[in-house]
């Protein structure tokens, strides 16, 4: 059973579209990172790379689902009448 040091919210990070990476500002100085990968893998636990510290990161995970195509499963947005258009 892991000890978490606090339960975040997504939202409260920051994503770093070049290496799609969350950050969240650790007490030790440093940064808990989790990948976008790691959140549509369903895991919910992201690391201070400096210290053992780690955080729950609260998210819905049905928002980072990928499908087959590496786009983004739109399913529950279309479910609940949301207009969507994708362009490449």
């Amino acid at each position: 059973m892991s000890v978490f040091h606090d339960e975040v919210e997504i939202e409260d990070f920051e994503y770093d579209e070049e290496t799609e990476t969350y950050s969240y500002p650790c007490p030790c100085g440093d940064r808990f990172l989790i990948t976008r990968e790691d959140l549509e893998n369903g895991e919910d636990v992201a690391t201070c790379p400096s210290c053992s510290l780690i955080l729950r990161v609260i998210y819905d995970q049905n928002s980072y689902h990928r499908s087959h195509n590496g786009r983004p499963d739109l399913g529950p947005l279309l479910q609940e009448g949301v207009s969507i258009s994708w362009t490449n």
